[in-house]
């Protein structure tokens, strides 16, 4: 086999003293998600010893629009030091969970109400329930809470002061680099427990209905997580805030904010159709919101974001995911535990209610 042609070496692999046999063969795929956008670096190496009269590694030939960006973060990541046990066994600890949960839970056929889920998704859309689904969602307090935390980090400088603390300090993962790969870990587990739970959630006992539901119901909630996505990313160019560390001018609110709390967000709807104690649903719906939380915060360790940044993601990741799912998802009314706050004539009205099924 001949020598892939182009000679030029690409410099972090040079003088590495690696070497091949002449029949190897290398193909490597590398996937970086720095949010909404997936760069994907293909490269392969063929050598012949016949061919090549030196001892030079075989020549590489790098197929990336993006290979500059790719080693800036390999840099800032080698440079980052050593990581806490927290940061090398979370992402592992949660991407077995996700897995253990999509393996584990067992429909039941269908939902309380005898539908399917996603039977009843985006046609025919019921209007009224338009305006009452965005006003809980705006009402919520996984919407309310965060949106307050972000304008009060903007008082007295608290931004840049946490900031700059848990940058220096990196008190849970213990580096920036560490910081950034367990938000990357939770981003994407978050993402395949949200379509876990909706491929576990009852929706019929006909394979065709249980198809289609299912095309539906995850249709709807693919919608919310690009709506955000691309709220996300409009208000980022609009904005225009650089981040802490510099790199860009994208920083608020955070993508991976928005999309963790979104994901985990349509994720706790689901649990809340499938089939299981209240005893285990409950802990898995808290934990998720904890581990949105740390990956958020792990933005703010990396340097990737300001408190304020991620905080507002979170406001809108939910904020947005709750309303488009309750909106069209055509579900039955959430059961359960509820928080609303009510505007009112001089002030607001709290109102909590207890269903019971």
């Amino acid at each position: 086999m001949g020598v892939c042609p182009g000679e030029n070496e690409i410099p972090f692999l040079a003088g590495r003293g690696i070497g091949f046999s002449p029949e190897d063969f290398l193909l490597k795929v590398v996937f970086d998600m720095p949010w909404q956008n997936v760069y994907v670096s293909i490269r392969y190496v063929v050598s012949s010893a016949s061919n090549r009269s030196d001892t030079r590694p075989p020549p590489q030939i790098a197929l990336s629009n993006h290979e500059s960006w790719e080693m800036k973060k390999r840099g800032r990541r080698a440079m980052a030091g050593n990581s806490k046990p927290l940061a090398k066994y979370l992402p592992r600890a949660f991407l077995f969970f996700v897995i253990s949960l999509c393996l584990l839970i067992v429909s039941c056929g269908t939902l309380n109400s005898g539908r399917g889920w996603g039977e009843d998704a985006i046609y025919p859309v019921e209007l009224e329930r338009i305006p009452r689904a965005a006003y809980h969602a705006l009402l919520d307090l996984q919407t309310l809470v965060p949106a307050a935390g972000a304008m009060l980090f903007s008082i007295n400088n608290y931004d840049q002061r946490v900031s700059d603390w848990a940058t220096q300090h990196h008190p849970l993962f213990g580096s920036g680099g560490a910081a950034e790969t367990v938000s990357d870990y939770i981003l994407v587990g978050l993402y395949a427990e949200a379509l876990g739970t909706a491929l576990a959630t009852p929706s019929g006992d006909n394979p065709k209905e249980w198809a289609y539901s299912k095309l539906k119901g995850i249709t709807v909630e693919g919608i919310a997580l690009g709506l955000t996505a691309g709220a996300t990313n409009s208000l980022q160019r609009s904005i225009h805030r650089t981040r802490p560390d510099g790199e860009d001018a994208t920083s608020f609110p955070s993508g991976h904010a928005s999309g963790s709390f979104g994901a985990a967000t349509l994720s706790n709807r689901n649990l809340d159709s499938i089939c299981m104690p209240r005893e285990a649903r409950i802990p898995l719906q808290v934990g998720n919101l904890v581990l949105s939380a740390a990956g958020a915060w792990a933005r703010v360790e990396g340097g990737n974001h300001f408190p304020s940044d991620v905080l507002a993601g979170a406001a809108l990741g939910h904020f947005l995911t709750a309303f488009i799912h309750d909106a069209f998802l055509g579900l039955p009314p959430k059961k359960g535990f509820a928080v609303s706050i009510t505007p009112a004539k001089g002030g607001a009205v709290g109102q909590i209610s207890f269903s019971f099924y």
